[in-house]
């Protein structure tokens, strides 16, 4: 509307007319009213301010851990009492096992010095070395992983 029609509005409708109006139209779901008073016509149109659109429910779904590849299963063998463990028979020895090295159930593959006595540690497993993990003279207890095989 020009302000032309404004002021010529306002003198044939009034204003608590035009008011009543106004809340009609905000108090309902009508989008447009129009109104007619001698001749002169009144149109009311609800601003509609465009509604942001609703989120739509994401489901994320968690991480998925990707198994590796199979591993060969790593297997210990293990201290079978307290002492020191050898990695040879004396200090002029080579050490029972490098590593790398192929191991069979059986083979010897450290010492425990015990009370000045010195006892063989045989493999319960086969396998292949892979880890040393007590250094030769290191004091270990019962059940106590000495060497790791794959």
């Amino acid at each position: 509307m020009s302000k032309g029609s404004k002021s010529k509005l306002h003198a044939s409708v009034s204003v608590d007319a035009l008011n009543s109006l106004v809340e009609a139209l905000e108090s309902s779901t009508v989008e447009e009213i129009v109104f007619e008073k001698n001749g002169e016509k009144v149109k009311l149109i609800r601003a509609l301010h465009p509604k942001a659109p609703r989120a739509k429910a994401v489901t994320v779904a968690a991480p998925v851990a990707v198994p590796a590849p199979a591993a060969e299963p790593v297997k210990d063998i293990l201290s079978p009492g307290v002492g020191i463990f050898l990695r040879a028979k004396d200090e002029k020895s080579d050490p029972f096992l490098k590593l790398r090295d192929a191991v069979t159930v059986g083979k010897t593959v450290g010492m425990l010095l015990f009370m000045g006595i010195k006892h063989e540690i045989k493999s319960e497993i086969d396998g292949k070395l892979v880890e040393m993990l007590v250094e030769d003279g290191q004091a270990v207890e019962y059940g106590q992983p000495l060497l790791r095989l794959k």
